[in-house]
C-alpha cells in the first residue's frame, strides 16, 4: 500500500502485511504507524414506492377463529375387523336355526294357525297341523298330494356347511399343519383362499332358496291344487273364455281363503343369510387391508 511518511513526507510503498502495524520508511528508516486496511461496505437503500394520491390501501383481513356450537357435531362407527369377523358365522347359525326348527310359511285363516311348514319339512314333504273341523277335508287333501322340494336339499346342505366352515374359520383363523386334524390338512392349501368360499357358498344358498319361493314351497303347492281339482270339473265343461276365467277366479278365492303366508321365521333366515353375505365381502376387504388403520364412517351436521 502507499503511505505518506510523517518524518520525510516523502510517498512511499510499504507492504500491505504492514497494515495495522509499524514499518521503517523506505526512505528515511524511521518507523512510523501503518494503518489498518479499509473495506468499503456501500448499502442501497430500498425505497418503496410512493402510493398515488387518494389511493387508500385495503384492510388486512380478519380471521375469524369463533365457531357456531354444534356446527360441527359428528358421530362415527369403526369397522374393527375383530368384530365383524364374528358376524358372518353368529349370522348364518341363526339362519340355520330357523331353517330346520321354525315355520317358513303357513295358512292362518281367521288368523289362527292351520298348517305351517318348515324348509327341512318341505324337503320331506311333512308340514305341521293344528286341526280343525272345517279343515279336515283340506288335511287329508294335503296328505295325498303335498310333495317334497328337493331345491331345499342343496339349500339346507349348503347351509350346514357354510355355518360349520364359518366357525371353523373363527377358531383356527391361521390353520397349521400341527393345529388341525389330519384329516383337514387340505384346508391349508386354500386358506388364503378361505373368504372367496365362503362368500360362494353362502351366495349359492340364497340362490336355491330364492329359486323354490319362485317355484313355491310344497305346503303352498298343494293348497293350489286342492283348490284347482275342486273345480277342474268346471273348468273342462267351461265353453268360453269368459266362464273359465270366471271359474278360474273362483278357485283362486278358494285358495285365498287359506290366508297363506311367509312367516317372521322366514324374514329372519332371508335377513341373516344377506347380512353373512354382506359380512364375509367387508371381512375379505378388511383382511386385505391388513396393516392398515380400521375404516371409519363419520356422519357430519
Amino acid at each position: 500500500m502507499r503511505q505518506v511518511c510523517p518524518y520525510c513526507s516523502q510517498a512511499v510503498d510499504v507492504p500491505d502485511s504492514a497494515a495495522g502495524t509499524e514499518a521503517p520508511c523506505p526512505a528515511c528508516g524511521k518507523p512510523f504507524a501503518v494503518p489498518k486496511a479499509y473495506t468499503p461496505n456501500v448499502s442501497v437503500p430500498v425505497e418503496k414506492p410512493t402510493p398515488p394520491p387518494g389511493l387508500v390501501p385495503p384492510a388486512p383481513p380478519v380471521q375469524q377463529t369463533a365457531t357456531v356450537s354444534g356446527l360441527h357435531d359428528e358421530c362415527g362407527l369403526t369397522l374393527s375387523p375383530q368384530v365383524i369377523a364374528w358376524i358372518p358365522a353368529l349370522a348364518l347359525t341363526v339362519a340355520l336355526a330357523s331353517a330346520l326348527f321354525f315355520s317358513w310359511i303357513g295358512s292362518f285363516p281367521g288368523g289362527f294357525r292351520a298348517f305351517t311348514q318348515s324348509p327341512l319339512q318341505a324337503l320331506f314333504a311333512d308340514f305341521s297341523v293344528q286341526s280343525f273341523a272345517s279343515l279336515q277335508d283340506t288335511e287329508k287333501g294335503l296328505n295325498s298330494s303335498i310333495r317334497s322340494n328337493w331345491l331345499m336339499l342343496p339349500f339346507l346342505l349348503l347351509l350346514i356347511l357354510v355355518t360349520l366352515f364359518a366357525w371353523f374359520e373363527r377358531f383356527f383363523p391361521d390353520p397349521k399343519l400341527g393345529r388341525v386334524p389330519s384329516a383337514l390338512s387340505f384346508l391349508v392349501g386354500f386358506w388364503p383362499r378361505r373368504h372367496f368360499v365362503l362368500i360362494g357358498m353362502t351366495f349359492f344358498a340364497l340362490l336355491f332358496m330364492y329359486m323354490q319361493c319362485y317355484r313355491g314351497f310344497a305346503l303352498e303347492n298343494a293348497l293350489k291344487e286342492i283348490s284347482t281339482q275342486k273345480y277342474a270339473k268346471e273348468l273342462d265343461e267351461a265353453d268360453t273364455t269368459h266362464a273359465r276365467q270366471d271359474v278360474q277366479v273362483r278357485a283362486g278365492q278358494d285358495f285365498g281363503r287359506y290366508c297363506l303366508q311367509y312367516t317372521t321365521a322366514n324374514v329372519v333366515g332371508h335377513a341373516m343369510l344377506w347380512l353373512a353375505l354382506v359380512m364375509l365381502i367387508l371381512d375379505c376387504w378388511l383382511d386385505r387391508r391388513a396393516g392398515k388403520p380400521a375404516p371409519r364412517i363419520v356422519l357430519k351436521s
